[in-house]
């Protein structure tokens, strides 16, 4: 048995397989991972890794697990043996879900793996590899959990026999989201991701489905704990994630991980091999930051290690205008035309908290006893809307004046 301490859950404990794990190459490489990028420019506490947010969705996917097996295990027809194996496959999948990351999160994913493939699509290459393979099928006689059973939940498209123990690893309601919301808002020093977790843990629940598979589902009473979770994550997007500066040293990152790639593999985008994947991390890219930063140029190394970013000359807020929305994209180029020799970057952070209304995440109700959506029930979902904060940088180099004309030139340009 091994013990961590988490500052978000306390102890949260590991049987010696599971610690073997940890203990692995890969995923000690999570260490030094952070969670969010470069938010600790702006956020100066929010240094955390994958390797701590790795261990608190397993811990919560434990949590919910017994609930819904404690309410639901005559329904689904398990044995105590196959409860244990179960619940086993719910924690090292949990615990592994991120093993994939690439350096700096999800900061620098865009444009920078072979696409359509993203980090998901590594993290079951590594499961399915040495050393965690060997691990897990070192342990499977006792906990009849083996690599591709973890794959298999890990791979968002893949059909598993039960569809809810994914839903309690990455869905709407699931620990992945629950973990992260809480230990970014503690550690970027905010309450914005504050929101009942032991409440609607407690209130999760399973819905047989007419196939005669079971989805996970809520009881009436945790409503509002849901909803709560639902406006944690909205306030963490505007008010974090979608940050000004943040969303510019994504940019920044992007090129010089771009750089990087390009310098060691000849293309912009992280190499397939998975070796060579996993020698990358925060420290790797950080190192060749220093070689390759450049102050005469200003490249994007020189900009993350010394802090100088391209400065925002125009933002839409998170609820534009469709007109300004489709004269937005123009504007890059207008006002490449109007201030010759400047560089410009265009940024278009897009959530959909909306989709809420859209998916079916059933209700109990308990007077009268029926079935709903929460999209129905839920006025908080009801009023959100799509968040669409689309922004103009440009490199005005503490030029005030010149960043002040330039909004002057965006606001006119876009009518508003």
């Amino acid at each position: 048995m091994r013990e961590f301490r988490d500052p978000i859950h306390g102890f949260i404990r590991l049987e010696d397989h599971e610690a073997k794990l940890v203990d692995s190459e890969p995923f000690q490489r999570l260490r030094r991972v952070r969670q969010l990028g470069l938010t600790s420019y702006v956020y100066h506490g929010a240094e955390h890794s994958r390797f701590g947010h790795s261990l608190g969705c397993m811990h919560l996917a434990s949590q919910a697990f017994d609930q819904v097996i404690e309410k639901h295990q005559s329904d689904l027809g398990w044995s105590d043996d196959e409860v244990a194996a179960k619940r086993g496959l719910v924690r090292v999948a949990a615990l592994l879900h991120d093993v994939g990351h690439a350096p700096f999160s999800h900061a620098a994913e865009k444009g920078l793996f072979i696409q359509p493939e993203k980090h998901e699509h590594y993290s079951v290459a590594i499961v399915t590899s040495p050393p965690l393979a060997d691990i897990i099928e070192q342990s499977a006689s006792a906990t009849g959990v083996r690599p591709s059973d973890v794959a298999d939940l890990l791979r968002k498209n893949a059909l598993v026999p039960h569809q809810f123990l994914r839903e309690l690893i990455s869905g709407e309601l699931g620990a992945d989201r629950m973990d992260y919301l809480a230990r970014d808002s503690l550690f970027c020093g905010v309450k914005y991701g504050v929101f009942d977790t032991p409440r609607l843990i407690d209130c999760l629940i399973l819905k047989e489905e007419r196939d005669g598979g079971f989805v996970l589902a809520l009881d009436g009473g945790g409503l509002h704990a849901a909803e709560g979770l639902l406006l944690a994550r909205y306030f963490m997007f505007t008010q974090v994630y979608f940050h000004r500066v943040r969303r510019i040293f994504d940019l920044h990152l992007t090129d010089l991980i771009s750089d990087i790639m390009t310098k060691h593999y000849g293309t912009a985008a992280y190499p397939e091999d998975l070796a060579e994947y996993l020698k990358w991390d925060d420290e790797g890219i950080c190192q060749e930051a220093q070689e390759l930063a450049d102050e005469t140029v200003a490249n994007a190394a020189w900009r993350i290690l010394h802090r100088q970013p391209y400065a925002r000359v125009y933002d839409t807020g998170p609820h534009p205008q469709g007109e300004s929305i489709l004269r937005f994209t123009d504007l890059l180029e207008a006002a490449r035309t109007r201030f010759p020799g400047r560089a410009f970057r265009q940024d278009a952070a897009i959530d959909h908290p909306e989709r809420y209304r859209e998916m079916d995440i059933w209700v109990r109700k308990n007077v009268p006893d029926q079935w709903v959506l929460f999209a129905r029930e839920s006025a908080a979902a009801a009023g959100l809307k799509e968040v669409v904060q689309m922004r103009l940088y440009s490199d005005v180099r503490r030029d005030e004046s010149l960043r002040q004309e330039m909004a002057r030139f965006c606001q006119e340009f876009l009518g508003s």
